[in-house]
């Protein structure tokens, strides 16, 4: 069973001068891959005023400095008081990363009041994997390098991984893919890699990837599993590869 990873809570004094939302509390951004609830606590004390307070989340696919767009909670609180509110994430299996916020707004002149926001996530993942790779000409055209992104990690359970990319500098066509390999019992003899995904990446220019979940199934009587990387391309190419890589144990 998975430990919920909690957010640290936050709370201020907010103002609400305009019947519009405005976002005024944001928490950190954390790792929902694998995830299927996310739990928002909210609260409102010394208020003054009409202020309403509402739920709000977001994700990242790959960087958070790119995030989708919020999606706030229809019904909010508008009294002084405490609530829990559940949002089913089960369905997004395409993001790494995930953010809460409270959206305010006072429907009628000046409101104020201290709130409190702090998020819960059932997410069994955690970062295993968090390396760049500079690609060079050097690599033979046409064919594939395999490279270990991280210490081999235990397989027991593991029954998932999810790579995001961020390529940049490309040249030339750069091709590349998940991989992952399992050992038996020592970590020196690892059996042969496998490739992830439904095919290699062939990109022309600088970019994203997220691979969405992946399953992994180690075996019987497999100790450790390692991801990696498959890289290639044709003609003369380059690029600069970051890569981090989640893995779940349910």
């Amino acid at each position: 069973m998975s430990i919920p990873f909690a957010t640290p809570e936050i709370s201020k004094q907010v103002v609400a001068t305009s019947a519009s939302d405005v976002t005024a509390l944001t928490s950190e951004w954390f790792l929902v891959f694998g995830a299927s609830t996310l739990r928002v606590v909210d609260e409102l004390r010394a208020e003054t005023g009409t202020l309403e307070q509402r739920i709000r989340h977001r994700f990242a696919s790959v960087e958070t400095t790119s995030p989708g767009a919020w999606t706030t909670q229809t019904t909010g609180r508008s009294a002084n008081g405490i609530g829990t509110t559940d949002i089913d994430i089960s369905a997004t299996t395409d993001q790494m990363w995930a953010q809460i916020a409270l959206a305010v707004r006072a429907p009628s002149g000046v409101a104020e009041g201290q709130s409190m926001i702090r998020g819960f996530v059932d997410t069994p993942a955690r970062i295993v994997a968090n390396r760049t790779i500079e690609i060079s000409p050097e690599m033979n055209s046409g064919t594939y390098g395999y490279l270990p992104l991280c210490e081999p990690v235990g397989a027991l359970g593991l029954d998932g991984m999810m790579f995001v990319v961020k390529y940049t500098g490309v040249a030339g066509t750069l091709l590349f893919r998940p991989t992952w390999r399992t050992f038996a019992t020592n970590p020196e003899l690892p059996d042969a890699w496998s490739d992830l995904g439904s095919g290699d990446q062939s990109v022309t220019a600088d970019g994203n990837y997220n691979s969405g979940t992946l399953a992994t199934a180690p075996g019987a009587g497999k100790a450790f599993a390692q991801p990696g990387l498959k890289v290639g391309g044709s003609g003369t190419f380059r690029g600069t590869l970051r890569v981090l890589v989640a893995a779940k144990w349910p």
